[in-house]
């Protein structure tokens, strides 16, 4: 499953995201709580690392938190200062204006021994495709003021937006590493919508994930589908277990497998099969 995808204005934004940094105190970096690791571009790591950095771990009501919160520990040990939100819904939007102060204090404290009460924090929003990026700015903002929708690749350049009076936050584009040579990294992006569905086999994505379901969360799939793992052999039989409990048939009575496919992705990504961390916690070198 060949799922490398780097557009031009990718590449762009890399560079804008460099030319940028000397501009910002804090870095406001995010990542998909399912994927901590796998949705975590290497690159932005490496532009940013002399910066003062928090992670977003957004999404966060659709991880499987026991799981999230090591690696949030993980990272801490990093260098990172991790905050848990669900931006879609406004939960830790607090949390991260906190954190970015924090992060700031130094420059706070400076300008108040110079007699300045009130300086500019200046932040920027990175990460990769369809993280909630915009959609963190808009709730910041209480307002729609970047774009934001459900799939990658639509903020196109880096924007300021003033959302308060002594903090500005730069947007910039979802940038996806640059190459896409572990598979199983590449899989756990798609599945969670950071690459554009159709650049993938929607059958065999599903295949996937019913495959990691059973070996992780087999008690899900028989919650929702009233589907036995064990009783299916196969990823494929599984899938047919499903489509014919949601009925999703074929003229004829066949299974429909992309119609059936397409439901238990999109079901995955809305957390009805409950909550799910797709990278395993593991030591960072």
């Amino acid at each position: 499953m060949d799922l490398n995808w780097y557009p031009g204005h990718m590449a762009r934004a890399e560079r804008m995201i460099k030319e940028s940094l000397p501009l910002v105190d804090v870095v406001i970096e995010m990542v998909d709580a399912r994927i901590p690791s796998s949705g975590k571009n290497p690159a932005i790591e490496e532009i940013t690392k002399n910066k003062k950095r928090m992670l977003v771990f957004n999404k966060w009501d659709l991880c499987d938190k026991t799981k999230s919160k090591k690696w949030m520990e993980i990272y801490k040990s990093k260098g990172y200062m991790p905050v848990a939100a669900d931006c879609s819904k406004s939960a830790g939007i607090s949390d991260i204006e906190k954190a970015a102060r924090l992060l700031a204090a130094e420059k706070i404290e400076k300008a108040a021994a110079r007699g300045i009460k009130s300086v500019q924090i200046r932040a920027m929003v990175a990460g990769m495709p369809n993280v909630g990026k915009s959609t963190l700015i808009n709730r910041y903002a209480d307002k729609k003021v970047a774009k934001a929708e459900d799939r990658p690749g639509i903020t196109k350049n880096n924007r300021w937006i003033k959302v308060k009076k002594d903090f500005e936050i730069l947007d910039t584009p979802g940038v996806l590493a640059r190459k896409l040579d572990d598979r199983q990294t590449a899989l756990f992006i798609a599945l969670t919508g950071g690459i554009k569905d159709e650049l993938a086999d929607i059958t065999a994505l599903a295949e996937e994930l019913l495959r990691f379901i059973v070996k992780n969360y087999p008690e899900s799939l028989n919650k929702r589908y009233g589907a036995d793992a064990g009783d299916a052999g196969t990823a494929r039989g599984l899938l047919d277990v499903i489509g014919r409990a949601r009925g999703c048939l074929l003229k004829g009575g066949s299974i429909d497998a992309e119609r059936t496919a397409i439901m238990l992705v999109d079901e995955f990504r809305a957390g009805k099969l409950g909550g799910m961390t797709l990278d395993e916690p593991v030591d960072l070198i």
